[in-house]
């Protein structure tokens, strides 16, 4: 049953396809009738967003704000680290550059990031690399963060730490966490 009713063209393209597929093309060919399979499925259409955005898991940023309240210094710093952070939430900075861009000093800089350190906004690998917390903010695919396992590993155990409940993550990392 069509929801929409297709074009004669497109009824004459499916068989078309089916007669081509139903017919022998040798004599060699098995003489068995042939069975065809038709799959339809609907294209699924794209949306561009006009700003950059994030994923923000609210009951973990909420429980991170009563517990670590922002001033409005540290909103600044989270949201350039929103705006430097590639897709896969690892972030790259130069704290004397966070501060000559937001003209905040760099004493309020390395107290945020410390905050946010501490509270388990950004996460710090033994690699040295540093990351949003995904299970709070995420940029990109949530399965692609989920593939980063050292990654996962870390922040999960943040979450923990913090009496705050994991936002994804596969089966087995929620498991490994003492999660499920």
């Amino acid at each position: 049953m069509f929801d929409i009713a297709p074009t004669t063209e497109t009824l004459n393209h499916i068989a078309s396809a089916i007669s081509t597929a139903a017919t022998p093309t040798d004599e060699s060919a098995d003489k068995a009738p042939a069975s065809v399979n038709v799959i339809v499925a609907k294209q699924r259409r794209n949306l561009d967003p006009i700003n950059p955005f994030v994923i923000l898991f609210y009951e973990n940023f909420d429980a991170l704000l009563v517990k670590f309240p922002m001033s409005p210094s540290a909103l600044r710093v989270l949201v350039r680290l929103l705006k430097l952070a590639a897709f896969g939430n690892l972030v790259c900075f130069k704290q004397s550059t966070l501060s000559a861009d937001l003209g905040i000093s760099k004493a309020v800089v390395s107290r945020t990031l410390a905050l946010f350190l501490k509270c388990g906004l950004l996460t710090e690998l033994d690699n040295g690399g540093i990351f949003l917390n995904p299970q709070v903010l995420s940029k990109g695919s949530l399965l692609k963060l989920a593939e980063n396992h050292d990654l996962m590993t870390a922040t999960l155990g943040t979450l923990q730490a913090q009496g705050m409940a994991a936002a994804f993550g596969t089966p087995a990392q929620l498991k490994a966490a003492g999660v499920v």
